[in-house]
Protein backbone atom coordinates (compact mmCIF):
# COMPACT_ATOMS: atom_id res chain seq x y z
CA UNK A 1 0.00 0.00 0.00
CA UNK A 2 2.72 2.50 0.90
CA UNK A 3 4.26 1.67 -2.33
CA UNK A 4 1.42 2.72 -4.40
CA UNK A 5 1.35 5.54 -2.19
CA UNK A 6 4.42 6.99 -3.08
CA UNK A 7 4.37 6.15 -6.55
CA UNK A 8 1.12 7.98 -6.70
CA UNK A 9 2.57 11.45 -4.79
CA UNK A 10 5.60 10.92 -7.73
CA UNK A 11 2.77 11.03 -10.41
CA UNK A 12 0.64 13.70 -9.51
CA UNK A 13 4.46 15.33 -8.99
CA UNK A 14 5.28 14.81 -12.42
CA UNK A 15 1.57 16.05 -14.03
CA UNK A 16 2.44 19.46 -11.36
CA UNK A 17 5.77 20.15 -13.38
CA UNK A 18 4.17 18.97 -16.75
CA UNK A 19 2.09 21.93 -16.38
CA UNK A 20 3.47 24.91 -14.35
CA UNK A 21 5.63 25.19 -11.89
CA UNK A 22 5.62 27.92 -9.15
CA UNK A 23 8.85 29.59 -10.14
CA UNK A 24 10.90 29.80 -13.55
CA UNK A 25 13.81 30.32 -11.23
CA UNK A 26 14.66 29.92 -7.59
CA UNK A 27 17.89 31.31 -6.74
CA UNK A 28 19.65 30.24 -2.96
CA UNK A 29 21.68 33.01 -1.24
CA UNK A 30 22.14 36.60 -1.44
CA UNK A 31 25.47 37.60 -2.23
CA UNK A 32 26.00 40.23 -4.91
CA UNK A 33 26.65 37.70 -7.49
CA UNK A 34 23.41 35.96 -6.74
CA UNK A 35 21.37 39.02 -6.48
CA UNK A 36 22.37 40.22 -9.52
CA UNK A 37 21.49 36.79 -11.32
CA UNK A 38 17.89 37.32 -9.98
CA UNK A 39 17.79 40.97 -11.32
CA UNK A 40 19.16 39.30 -14.74
CA UNK A 41 16.23 36.79 -14.47
CA UNK A 42 13.31 39.18 -13.91
CA UNK A 43 14.69 41.38 -16.55
CA UNK A 44 14.40 37.90 -19.40
CA UNK A 45 10.39 37.80 -18.01
CA UNK A 46 10.88 34.74 -15.55
CA UNK A 47 9.48 34.60 -12.46
CA UNK A 48 12.00 34.35 -9.69
CA UNK A 49 12.08 33.37 -5.87
CA UNK A 50 15.35 34.39 -3.71
CA UNK A 51 15.60 32.59 -0.25
CA UNK A 52 18.20 34.58 2.02
CA UNK A 53 17.78 32.82 5.76
CA UNK A 54 19.03 35.57 7.32
CA UNK A 55 17.42 39.12 8.38
CA UNK A 56 19.91 41.47 5.86
CA UNK A 57 20.94 40.04 2.44
CA UNK A 58 25.10 40.82 1.43
CA UNK A 59 26.02 37.02 2.76
CA UNK A 60 29.92 38.34 3.35
CA UNK A 61 29.35 41.29 1.65
CA UNK A 62 26.24 41.88 4.03
CA UNK A 63 26.29 45.60 6.51
CA UNK A 64 25.72 44.99 10.18
CA UNK A 65 25.05 47.31 13.22
CA UNK A 66 27.96 47.60 15.29
CA UNK A 67 29.92 49.75 17.89
CA UNK A 68 26.30 51.90 17.65
CA UNK A 69 27.10 52.52 13.64
CA UNK A 70 24.70 51.55 11.20
CA UNK A 71 25.01 49.72 8.09
CA UNK A 72 29.09 48.96 8.67
CA UNK A 73 30.75 46.42 6.20
CA UNK A 74 30.94 43.33 7.76
CA UNK A 75 34.46 42.25 7.46
CA UNK A 76 36.93 43.42 4.76
CA UNK A 77 36.68 43.53 1.22
CA UNK A 78 38.43 44.53 -1.99
CA UNK A 79 36.78 44.33 -5.27
CA UNK A 80 40.34 44.98 -7.64
CA UNK A 81 40.35 47.75 -10.01
CA UNK A 82 38.88 46.20 -13.23
CA UNK A 83 36.93 48.80 -14.95
CA UNK A 84 34.75 46.37 -16.30
CA UNK A 85 33.22 45.91 -13.28
CA UNK A 86 33.14 49.28 -12.08
CA UNK A 87 31.41 50.15 -14.96
CA UNK A 88 29.06 47.80 -14.41
CA UNK A 89 28.32 48.31 -11.17
CA UNK A 90 27.94 52.15 -12.09
CA UNK A 91 25.54 51.59 -14.97
CA UNK A 92 23.73 48.70 -14.70
CA UNK A 93 23.06 48.62 -10.63
CA UNK A 94 23.18 52.03 -10.12
CA UNK A 95 26.44 52.11 -7.42
CA UNK A 96 28.94 55.17 -7.01
CA UNK A 97 32.19 53.58 -7.58
CA UNK A 98 35.45 55.69 -6.06
CA UNK A 99 38.81 55.41 -5.99
CA UNK A 100 40.54 53.76 -2.39
CA UNK A 101 43.14 56.92 -2.92
CA UNK A 102 43.43 59.62 -0.67
CA UNK A 103 41.24 61.63 -1.28
CA UNK A 104 38.61 59.25 -2.52
CA UNK A 105 37.28 60.55 -5.80
CA UNK A 106 35.22 59.45 -8.45
CA UNK A 107 38.23 59.99 -10.84
CA UNK A 108 41.67 59.43 -11.37
CA UNK A 109 43.91 56.32 -11.19
CA UNK A 110 42.50 53.36 -9.08
CA UNK A 111 45.70 51.56 -8.09
CA UNK A 112 44.17 50.60 -4.52
CA UNK A 113 41.61 49.32 -6.34
CA UNK A 114 37.49 50.74 -6.61
CA UNK A 115 35.06 50.44 -4.03
CA UNK A 116 30.95 51.58 -3.25
CA UNK A 117 31.24 55.42 -2.14
CA UNK A 118 28.82 54.15 1.16
CA UNK A 119 30.31 50.06 1.31
CA UNK A 120 28.71 46.80 0.96
CA UNK A 121 25.26 48.61 1.95
CA UNK A 122 25.22 51.04 -0.76
CA UNK A 123 25.68 47.52 -3.60
CA UNK A 124 22.96 45.43 -1.83
CA UNK A 125 20.30 48.54 -1.08
CA UNK A 126 20.56 48.98 -4.96
CA UNK A 127 20.57 45.25 -5.79
CA UNK A 128 17.07 45.34 -3.29
CA UNK A 129 15.32 47.98 -4.74
CA UNK A 130 15.56 46.77 -8.31
CA UNK A 131 14.94 43.49 -7.44
CA UNK A 132 11.47 44.94 -5.52
CA UNK A 133 10.69 46.96 -8.78
CA UNK A 134 9.74 44.13 -10.40
CA UNK A 135 6.35 42.37 -10.14
CA UNK A 136 7.58 38.75 -10.44
CA UNK A 137 10.04 38.94 -7.85
CA UNK A 138 10.17 37.66 -4.63
CA UNK A 139 12.27 38.01 -1.96
CA UNK A 140 12.19 35.54 1.59
CA UNK A 141 14.30 36.31 4.49
CA UNK A 142 13.38 32.15 5.04
CA UNK A 143 16.10 28.96 4.97
CA UNK A 144 15.51 26.20 2.57
CA UNK A 145 15.65 23.12 3.65
CA UNK A 146 15.72 20.43 1.13
CA UNK A 147 15.10 19.71 -2.31
CA UNK A 148 14.12 17.04 -4.72
CA UNK A 149 15.46 17.05 -8.34
CA UNK A 150 13.02 15.56 -10.44
CA UNK A 151 14.87 15.81 -13.96
CA UNK A 152 12.70 13.92 -16.03
CA UNK A 153 9.55 15.75 -15.28
CA UNK A 154 11.70 18.82 -15.89
CA UNK A 155 11.05 20.34 -11.72
CA UNK A 156 12.48 20.78 -8.41
CA UNK A 157 10.51 20.13 -5.78
CA UNK A 158 11.86 22.83 -2.30
CA UNK A 159 10.63 22.72 1.06
CA UNK A 160 10.87 26.59 2.78
CA UNK A 161 10.03 26.05 6.05
CA UNK A 162 6.29 24.83 6.58
CA UNK A 163 5.67 25.91 2.69
CA UNK A 164 6.35 23.63 -0.84
CA UNK A 165 6.82 25.20 -3.97
CA UNK A 166 8.49 23.89 -7.56
CA UNK A 167 10.72 25.35 -10.16
CA UNK A 168 12.18 25.14 -13.35
CA UNK A 169 15.66 25.59 -12.41
CA UNK A 170 17.49 25.73 -9.17
CA UNK A 171 20.57 28.43 -8.72
CA UNK A 172 22.83 27.82 -6.19
CA UNK A 173 26.80 28.80 -4.68
CA UNK A 174 28.95 26.58 -2.80
CA UNK A 175 28.05 28.40 0.37
CA UNK A 176 24.41 27.22 0.00
CA UNK A 177 23.22 24.65 1.91
CA UNK A 178 20.29 22.02 2.33
CA UNK A 179 19.43 18.71 2.44
CA UNK A 180 18.63 16.70 -1.03
CA UNK A 181 15.94 14.50 -1.14
CA UNK A 182 17.33 12.28 -4.17
CA UNK A 183 18.66 8.87 -2.50
CA UNK A 184 21.33 9.35 -5.06
CA UNK A 185 23.04 12.00 -3.27
CA UNK A 186 25.63 11.46 -0.69
CA UNK A 187 25.62 13.83 2.44
CA UNK A 188 29.25 14.84 4.04
CA UNK A 189 28.86 13.26 7.83
CA UNK A 190 30.94 16.68 8.62
CA UNK A 191 30.32 19.79 6.39
CA UNK A 192 32.91 22.14 5.87
CA UNK A 193 32.42 25.27 8.07
CA UNK A 194 34.44 28.07 8.36
CA UNK A 195 34.62 30.41 10.89
CA UNK A 196 35.50 34.51 10.36
CA UNK A 197 36.31 36.32 13.87
CA UNK A 198 36.13 40.19 13.20
CA UNK A 199 37.04 42.83 15.53
CA UNK A 200 35.61 46.53 15.40
CA UNK A 201 37.47 49.38 16.65
CA UNK A 202 35.60 52.66 17.04
CA UNK A 203 38.68 55.19 17.92
CA UNK A 204 38.45 58.87 18.56
CA UNK A 205 41.48 60.39 15.90
CA UNK A 206 41.42 64.06 14.76
CA UNK A 207 43.56 62.95 12.07
CA UNK A 208 42.73 61.84 7.93
CA UNK A 209 41.97 58.77 6.94
CA UNK A 210 45.51 56.83 6.49
CA UNK A 211 44.80 53.33 4.56
CA UNK A 212 41.48 51.84 2.85
CA UNK A 213 42.32 48.36 2.63
CA UNK A 214 45.59 46.12 3.90
CA UNK A 215 46.22 42.67 4.79
CA UNK A 216 47.22 41.77 7.68
CA UNK A 217 50.40 44.07 9.76
CA UNK A 218 50.61 42.05 13.02
CA UNK A 219 50.35 38.35 14.63
CA UNK A 220 47.02 37.31 14.39
CA UNK A 221 45.51 39.78 12.13
CA UNK A 222 44.52 38.62 8.55
CA UNK A 223 43.41 41.95 7.29
CA UNK A 224 42.43 45.73 7.87
CA UNK A 225 39.71 48.22 6.57
CA UNK A 226 39.17 51.36 8.00
CA UNK A 227 35.29 52.17 7.35
CA UNK A 228 35.60 56.01 7.61
CA UNK A 229 34.59 57.12 4.12
CA UNK A 230 31.54 54.92 4.18
CA UNK A 231 29.65 54.93 7.33
CA UNK A 232 27.93 57.90 9.02
CA UNK A 233 30.05 58.66 12.24
CA UNK A 234 28.34 59.75 15.05
CA UNK A 235 30.40 63.43 15.18
CA UNK A 236 34.33 64.64 13.16
CA UNK A 237 37.14 63.26 15.12
CA UNK A 238 36.36 59.24 14.86
CA UNK A 239 37.20 56.48 12.62
CA UNK A 240 35.39 53.12 12.39
CA UNK A 241 38.33 50.26 11.87
CA UNK A 242 37.21 46.56 10.97
CA UNK A 243 40.05 43.65 11.74
CA UNK A 244 39.37 39.79 10.14
CA UNK A 245 41.58 37.80 12.57
CA UNK A 246 43.08 34.26 12.00
CA UNK A 247 40.85 32.52 14.96
CA UNK A 248 38.41 33.59 17.85
CA UNK A 249 41.29 33.32 20.43
CA UNK A 250 43.20 36.58 18.55
CA UNK A 251 40.10 38.77 20.27
CA UNK A 252 42.71 39.24 22.99
CA UNK A 253 44.98 40.74 20.83
CA UNK A 254 43.30 43.88 20.70
CA UNK A 255 45.83 46.00 22.60
CA UNK A 256 48.43 44.68 20.65
CA UNK A 257 46.67 45.52 17.18
CA UNK A 258 45.65 48.63 18.19
CA UNK A 259 49.81 49.77 18.78
CA UNK A 260 50.87 47.90 15.59
CA UNK A 261 48.40 50.38 13.80
CA UNK A 262 50.32 53.38 15.66
CA UNK A 263 53.71 52.37 15.28
CA UNK A 264 53.02 51.46 11.37
CA UNK A 265 51.53 55.33 11.27
CA UNK A 266 48.03 54.09 10.29
CA UNK A 267 46.49 56.27 13.29
CA UNK A 268 47.37 59.09 14.88
CA UNK A 269 49.81 58.53 18.29
CA UNK A 270 47.06 59.77 20.90
CA UNK A 271 44.07 57.71 19.16
CA UNK A 272 41.73 56.46 21.65
CA UNK A 273 39.62 53.57 21.23
CA UNK A 274 36.02 54.18 22.06
CA UNK A 275 34.51 51.27 21.37
CA UNK A 276 35.45 47.90 21.01
CA UNK A 277 32.88 45.24 19.62
CA UNK A 278 33.37 41.32 18.07
CA UNK A 279 31.08 39.68 15.22
CA UNK A 280 31.63 36.08 14.47
CA UNK A 281 31.17 34.78 10.31
CA UNK A 282 30.26 31.19 9.93
CA UNK A 283 29.55 29.93 6.24
CA UNK A 284 29.31 26.08 4.94
CA UNK A 285 29.91 24.70 1.88
CA UNK A 286 27.71 22.28 0.55
CA UNK A 287 29.60 19.44 -2.36
CA UNK A 288 28.80 21.19 -5.72
CA UNK A 289 30.25 18.47 -7.82
CA UNK A 290 28.43 15.63 -6.35
CA UNK A 291 24.96 17.93 -6.34
CA UNK A 292 25.31 18.70 -10.12
CA UNK A 293 25.30 15.31 -10.93
CA UNK A 294 21.91 14.81 -9.22
CA UNK A 295 20.44 18.10 -10.74
CA UNK A 296 21.78 17.79 -14.03
CA UNK A 297 20.30 20.74 -16.04
CA UNK A 298 17.60 21.84 -13.19
CA UNK A 299 20.92 23.01 -11.43
CA UNK A 300 23.55 26.08 -12.01
CA UNK A 301 26.05 26.34 -9.61
CA UNK A 302 27.39 30.89 -9.33
CA UNK A 303 30.85 30.77 -9.15
CA UNK A 304 31.38 33.67 -6.03
CA UNK A 305 34.31 33.02 -3.85
CA UNK A 306 35.67 36.15 -5.07
CA UNK A 307 34.08 39.38 -6.10
CA UNK A 308 36.52 39.30 -8.97
CA UNK A 309 34.50 35.82 -10.57
CA UNK A 310 31.55 38.26 -11.29
CA UNK A 311 33.52 39.42 -14.58
CA UNK A 312 32.68 35.81 -16.15
CA UNK A 313 28.99 36.96 -16.04
CA UNK A 314 28.89 40.82 -17.01
CA UNK A 315 28.37 40.16 -21.07
CA UNK A 316 25.12 37.51 -19.90
CA UNK A 317 23.69 40.12 -17.76
CA UNK A 318 24.24 43.16 -20.23
CA UNK A 319 22.08 40.80 -22.94
CA UNK A 320 18.91 41.40 -20.89
CA UNK A 321 19.36 44.20 -18.25
CA UNK A 322 19.00 48.00 -18.52
CA UNK A 323 21.38 50.90 -17.93
CA UNK A 324 20.08 52.79 -14.62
Amino acid sequence: MMRILIILALFIRGLLCAVETDFDVVIVGSSPIPLIEAVYQLECGKKVLILEKNERCGGAWKSIDICGIANADLGCHTIGNDARISSFLKDYIGCRMFCLEEPFTENGRCNKGIYFSKGCHELISCLEKIIQSHENGILLHQELQSVFFDVERGCVYLTVENDRYTSAKLIITAASCFYVENPTFSHPSNPHVQLFPHLYLLVEDAGPVKFSYLNGITTGMSRAMNLTPFVDLPKEGMQLIAIQMHKQTDYNAEANFFEAFKSKKLISPDAKIVCSETYLYQTSTINTAALQKVGGPLLEVLQTSAFTNMSQYIDKWKMRMIIR
